[in-house]
């Protein structure tokens, strides 16, 4: 990426080396000056970069290795009082495609949609606005929230996607004398953005040391097969070693129907051991050293908050026991609702005597 500030325009462009693209047209920073200079900074994460100072404060910075454009702002006070910064827009970008603007879409919070503002109201942190043809585009995010909070817009001004963003401080004060750095905004162009969108979050996480532990891939039995049972699942296991263990596939999780208690409303609640007569006789024991055996991980689905009253496993457990009132209705199509007091879904509900119908915590 090439980056290059006009005095003539008070703006900068940015370049896409590999694609050729200018992917920012007109990028304008608030407060401009006239006073830009060349220089070499230095960052603890990102290590040596080159930036463009803008008025003394405000920087435009590329580090060998991140793929995006660096935008940082300085808030300096030289008067006698305090300064107090509410909110701020401090970058707006006119973007370069080499389409038109209304087949583009835009990702982020607000999930998928146009890019014009009547459809995308704005998006926290970050913002992908990409061709869906190609999927290409523009990745906005801001890498650090430690005072703000930043938020990117989009809309189409004059044939073309513009971009804004705005960092809400809510009442952020700067001392006589003294120099506070704003969050760092991170701009990029990917040839498919997700790719761009997944750079993004990599950054974040390098920024913070963010190491997270590898996540597991589950399998859950209840969808499938209900609780399944001792039998069928070690075939289920022993297919999902040979076929999706090397993908990354790590756990078998038994889902509700192991378990002992009594039925009715909702599951048994005996968490604490298997039923004799249910789909796992051998016990719960026998089946994880099995599904280990193959290289995976056991797992098992229960309530740790969760009780019947009438099970003779809690007859001497009652205190556990949040006493509740229970319902029972019927609602015009005739369906029969059955469970603890809630009028959400039901209109005339018929209250019964109490019952312990859920255990507190």
């Amino acid at each position: 990426m090439s980056v290059e500030f006009r005095r003539g325009t008070r703006s900068f462009e940015a370049v896409s080396l590999d694609s050729g693209l200018r992917f920012i047209e007109r990028g304008t920073v608030e407060g401009y000056n006239l006073r830009v200079a060349n220089e070499t900074v230095s960052d603890p994460v990102w290590g040596q970069g080159e930036a463009i100072r803008i008025d003394g404060g405000d920087r435009l910075i590329l580090f060998p290795g991140l793929p995006f454009l660096v935008f940082e702002k300085t808030f300096m006070n030289g008067s006698q009082a305090d300064r107090v910064i509410d909110s701020i827009r401090p970058v707006s970008m006119t973007l370069g495609f080499r389409g038109g603007p209304a087949s583009l879409r835009a990702l982020g919070t607000a999930g998928l949609t146009e890019v014009r503002k009547e459809s995308n109201p704005g998006s926290y942190s970050f913002l992908a606005v990409a061709d869906p043809e190609t999927r290409a585009g523009v990745v906005v995010g801001w890498l650090t929230h430690e005072r703000g909070s930043g938020l990117v817009f989009s809309d189409i001004k004059d044939g073309r996607a513009v971009i804004e963003t705005q960092l809400d401080y809510g009442r952020l004060v700067v001392k006589p004398g003294a120099t506070i750095k704003s969050e760092m905004l991170l701009v990029g162009y990917f040839e498919d953005a997700r790719l761009g969108l997944e750079a993004y979050a990599d950054a974040v996480a390098r920024y913070y040391r963010i190491r997270l532990p590898p996540q597991p891939t589950v399998y859950c039995t209840w969808y499938h097969a209900g609780a399944s049972n001792e039998r069928d699942l070690l075939k289920t296991a022993e297919f999902a070693r040979e076929h999706l263990a090397p993908f990354g596939f790590s756990v078998v999780q038994i889902d509700d129907g192991w378990q002992a208690g009594v039925k009715g409303n909702g599951p048994r609640r005996n968490f604490t051991t298997h039923r004799s007569d249910g789909p796992y006789p051998s016990g719960m024991r026998q089946t994880a050293e099995s599904i280990k055996t193959f290289g995976l991980t056991p797992g098992l689905w229960f309530m740790p908050f969760a009780g019947t009253a009438n099970d003779p496993f809690f007859a001497d457990k009652q205190d556990l026991l949040d006493p509740a009132s229970y319902y029972t209705s019927v609602n015009e199509d005739g369906v029969k609702r059955v469970g603890c007091v809630s009028n959400t879904f039901i209109r005339k509900p018929l209250r019964l005597p109490q019952r312990m119908c859920t255990a507190s915590s």
